[in-house]
């Protein structure tokens, strides 16, 4: 048996198509941690063995040859460290009526990788407002920005359109996840990751926002 292991923390992708090549092909099997794992240095990502006590050289050779050796299985995409920014919405933590419920929770979150808040900014409800906020962010040098509040279909969350007004290119606004289906993710002009999150990213621990982070942290381009 032969073990694939990680030599740093990262986020691990699987080519799940060619992979499928490989185990129904019988002699040989490679079973991996699921595409998308994040791995800690040290950590197994896949382990393979000739299912036989052997087998012929020519059924390797035409495996090899049928699968291919490039590009790679499996891909470690090592976590980069990211300069953060909070542009916090809302009149009522703008004005002081509640307290921010956003960011003891992202600063939690962020400290599990390499990252560092540069900025933070209250703003109150109003669209140019966020967009500029989105800008001085931006300007300040933030490789990912996360905008909280405002971000559900009501006539007074403007977040999502504030996103969209700022960003070079919007992604998504709206997401098959549960919680967190009012998240938004879009680029910005400087490359930087512009993310809209909703309410549930404050109570649940595990959000959308836990899909896509890791995949920002490893430079993995998100489409829709």
């Amino acid at each position: 048996k032969i073990e694939a292991v990680a030599q740093k923390e990262g986020l691990l992708t699987v080519d799940r198509k060619r992979l499928f090549q490989v185990n129904r092909f019988g002699a040989m099997m490679i079973a991996t941690k699921a595409d998308f794992s994040r791995l800690h240095a040290g950590e197994t990502a896949a382990g393979m063995r000739v299912i036989p006590l052997y087998i012929e050289e020519a059924q390797m050779t035409a495996l090899t040859a049928a699968v291919g050796s490039q590009p790679p299985l499996l891909t470690l995409h090592p976590f980069t460290p990211k300069k953060v920014a909070i542009v916090t919405t809302g009149s009522e933590v703008f004005s002081g009526r509640i307290k921010d419920g956003f960011e003891p929770v992202l600063r939690q979150k962020l400290a599990d990788f390499p990252t560092e808040i540069i900025f933070h900014k209250l703003v109150d409800d109003q669209k140019a407002a966020i967009v500029a906020a989105i800008k001085d962010a931006e300007a300040a040098g933030a490789d990912i920005i996360l905008c909280t509040g405002g971000m559900s279909v009501d006539a007074d969350d403007l977040t999502p359109g504030a996103i969209k007004d700022a960003a070079a290119q919007l992604v998504s606004y709206g997401t098959p996840v549960l919680p967190g289906a009012m998240f938004a993710l879009a680029y910005g002009k400087t490359g930087a990751a512009i993310m809209g999150l909703p309410g549930a990213v404050i109570f649940a621990p595990q959000t959308v926002f836990d899909l896509i982070l890791p995949r920002i942290m490893a430079d993995i381009t998100v489409t829709k």
